[in-house]
């Protein structure tokens, strides 16, 4: 019998559970600031700290949950410092590789090494 299945027979949430809860409570809470609508996205994109000379390193991978006009929300399994720089990269369509820079506006912990993290697009 797994951990799961004993906490689940036993009436406790399991960690899945206990991770979508804290990440329903924290997109309620984020989604009283909104000032334009978010669409769903639900899905990897790569992740590239940008230096003051313009130059990138990659930071990995994140899992965007959703967008919008001014941003996006991400999980990572880092926490991000606020105010960096970043290059968020969505892949290629049709060929293309299509990219947007961004800032980081907050940066929280979830659950175990999974942190939610906000990003304002910038020009």
């Amino acid at each position: 019998m797994s951990h799961a299945d004993s906490a689940a027979d036993q009436g406790q949430p399991t960690m899945l559970e206990t991770l979508e809860q804290r990440l329903r409570q924290r997109q309620a809470e984020i989604s009283e600031r909104r000032s334009s609508t978010r669409y769903p996205i639900n899905g990897s994109v790569s992740l590239a700290v940008e230096s003051e000379d313009g130059s990138q390193r990659s930071i990995g991978e994140a899992w965007a949950l959703n967008f919008s006009r001014g941003g996006m929300f991400l999980l990572i399994e880092r926490p991000l410092v606020i105010d960096h720089k970043l290059v968020v990269d969505f892949g290629s369509a049709q060929g293309k590789r299509f990219s947007a820079r961004a800032s980081v506006v907050h940066c929280t912990k979830l659950a175990g090494l999974i942190f939610c993290v906000g990003v304002r697009f910038v020009t």
